[in-house]
């Protein structure tokens, strides 16, 4: 199965996680997607994706402050931890914090007073290549506004130290706090605690427990995809994923070359009437019912479907081990099966190689329809783990 992706955010993930070297199939591949595809969501002003660091540089930088690159869960003692010194005689600390805060991280916040156009989901980034820049985002979708700009600083195995870059919505440059913080051993909770810090706004906003999100990169592991409505927390192998295309044909992926595994959700699929046409044409509703969605896919041009009933998080959902035939009428020898809801666009269309096996798995949340799909380098064991870990959450879960 292949899911058209964002281009900003592939590029990027490709810049951040793969070899300095690509093959010219896969960057002619990116430009064209390039071309043709739009940007889904806002870069931040604090450049999260800059040019990759390094390779060398990034592992000696991973190597001082002790915590494995991707995987890796930071254990903390559960006790209170040495009493805070006062500020003046603080010291300055390393740049950037242990590798195990890197990426997104959510929660759900009531009214911050001072904090703009405030969602009922928060963000906040320490950013994947150097832990060095950090912010808040006030909203996941829409118009979010990026706040309390800082550098970020390790001054002890459990603290860091935060520097405003600049005047930012109730911080003024230079302003510093600190703040200790605490990774669950499954890796789904930050909890940051404060210190003391200069900027009230940053210090109210912060100290709270986060959830770990899989937007832009992350370590994988226990998380939460809340790219979708609602969101779908589950448990993905302890690997660096990246995520393009977060609103719609979402997809949460490792970039690697001969062992990829994706992750891919979509709510609410548009199918085709013309699915071997070059665009393919007559998009229209499925229906969101897996009845619905597997009598659709019964009848695209060289498809044997096996279904399966099953349960997913306790709702009705059907398994879907798909056959394709090489023999099919369409041309190009790929079908073109559905997409996200947006009609007269490429993006986020799912299709197949003729020849090609598919497990797909359809769920019924409420009145909405999801399909699902986790393949590459995976077994079916790996599939059904990753199946059984996964839940629809309206609110974000706690410690």
């Amino acid at each position: 199965m292949t899911a058209n992706r964002d281009p900003d955010r592939l590029i990027r993930a490709w810049l951040d996680l793969m070899p300095d070297e690509a093959p010219d199939r896969a960057i002619a591949a990116v430009l064209q997607a390039t071309a043709r595809a739009p940007q889904v969501r806002r870069l931040p002003r604090v450049a999260t994706w800059r040019p990759p660091m390094n390779r060398l540089s990034l592992i000696a930088a991973v190597a001082v402050i002790g915590v494995a690159l991707f995987g890796g869960v930071y254990l903390l003692s559960s006790g209170t931890g040495p009493v805070p010194t006062p500020a003046a005689t603080r010291p300055a600390g390393a740049p950037s914090v242990p590798a195990a805060m890197w990426g997104d991280w959510a929660a759900d916040a009531p009214s911050i007073d001072g904090l703009p156009k405030q969602g009922p989901r928060i963000h906040l980034s320490f950013s994947w290549e150097n832990g060095i820049d950090f912010w808040i985002e006030t909203n996941y979708t829409g118009d979010s506004p990026q706040v309390a700009m800082s550098t970020a600083w390790t001054t002890a195995p459990d603290e860091i130290r935060l520097v405003a870059s600049g005047s930012n919505v109730g911080c003024t440059a230079g302003d510093e706090g600190w703040y200790r913080w605490q990774r669950s051993a499954d890796g789904l909770f930050l909890t940051l605690s404060l210190v003391e810090d200069a900027c009230a706004l940053r210090a109210t906003t912060l100290a709270r427990t986060w959830v770990h999100s899989f937007a832009a990169v992350s370590d994988g592991g226990r998380g939460v995809d809340n790219a979708t409505s609602p969101a779908i927390l589950m448990t993905l192998p302890s690997r660096s994923f990246a995520m393009a295309a977060p609103e719609g044909a979402n997809e949460i992926f490792t970039p690697v070359e001969g062992a990829r595994i994706s992750f891919v959700a979509i709510v609410n699929p548009f199918g085709y009437a013309e699915p071997c046409a070059s665009p393919a044409g007559g998009q229209s509703p499925i229906g969101h019912t897996v009845d619905a969605f597997v009598a659709y896919a019964k009848g695209l041009p060289g498809h044997t479907v096996t279904t399966t009933d099953t349960q997913i998080d306790g709702r009705r959902a059907v398994h879907l081990d798909i056959t394709t035939s090489s023999s099919s009428a369409c041309p190009s020898g790929t079908v073109a099966q559905f997409s996200a809801v947006r009609p007269a666009s490429t993006a986020g269309i799912v299709s197949v190689a003729l020849g090609d096996p598919e497990s797909l798995w359809a769920v019924e949340v409420g009145t909405d329809l999801f399909v699902l799909d986790y393949s590459g380098a995976v077994t079916p064991a790996d599939e059904q783990q990753l199946i059984d870990s996964l839940s629809f959450i309206d609110a974000l879960p706690a410690p």
